[in-house]
């Protein structure tokens, strides 16, 4: 059996969607043990909404989540008491339970307030290979992305490198970045900030968004990372 996970997602923080999503990701895996199958949205399109600039709210996503309600022979539920349940996890409910599928509503083994970098530490895709694609796509030594140097071309890219980080392994914390990539939490926010700018503003920055499409490509071609579907543009 084929279980739907329902848990709470959009929020008006960034910073909390990108918990909520590592706390999906726990709880997948800890229901993986004892055996369950499990599809959870929030784990499946996380990564996509932030590399897209995808609307976060169920609305959005409802005809994705039927299809995969259709599929799934019941939905587990997860009380997590101080979430209470969101509109999407209500509706989803509804679904399964005028369907006369299973509803199960689970108790968690771990709270959201122990969910740290610890968790799921790991990177997906390492920061040197990004800064290496990036510098690889801008023709750009790449000691100078890890230098100090404020000139625009060397900061450029290391926003960029910053940002392909945090979206390519959204599991990460912002501290936990920032130990990996040897800076702090507010640096790499003022990184993700500029990048959102430059590429999903009125006023896009083609050259930094061509600098991105062929970092991204280069990760999948060097380096095999499974970066699919490749954007080239947003």
């Amino acid at each position: 059996m084929i279980y739907y996970l329902a848990t709470p997602y959009s929020d008006v923080k960034l910073s909390k969607m990108r918990h909520r999503y590592v706390y999906a990701l726990v709880l997948s895996e800890e229901l993986r043990k004892k055996g369950y199958v499990v599809y959870s949205p929030i784990v499946h399109w996380h990564v996509q909404t932030h590399l897209y600039n995808l609307p976060p709210e169920a609305t959005f996503w409802e005809v994705q989540n039927k299809a995969m309600m259709n599929v799934c022979d019941g939905i587990i539920v997860p009380q997590i008491s101080h979430w209470g349940l969101s509109d999407g996890v209500i509706g989803e409910i509804a679904d399964f339970t005028e369907a006369g599928k299973e509803v199960i509503f689970y108790v968690p083994e771990k709270s959201t307030k122990h969910i740290t970098a610890s968790s799921c530490a790991t990177a997906t895709v390492t920061y040197e290979d990004i800064v290496e694609a990036v510098s690889k796509a801008d023709g750009f030594a790449r000691e100078n992305v890890f230098s100090k140097s404020r000139k625009r071309r060397a900061a450029d890219n290391r926003h960029l490198a910053r940002y392909l980080f945090m979206v390519l392994n959204n599991h990460i914390t912002f501290p936990e970045a920032g130990r990996i990539m040897d800076t702090d939490h507010s640096t790499i926010y003022h990184s993700l900030s500029i990048c959102d700018d430059k590429i999903n503003s009125i006023a896009k920055d083609k050259w930094f968004i061509s600098v991105k499409d062929k970092a991204l490509q280069y990760l999948a071609e060097d380096n095999n990372y499974d970066i699919t579907p490749i954007p080239s543009k947003i």
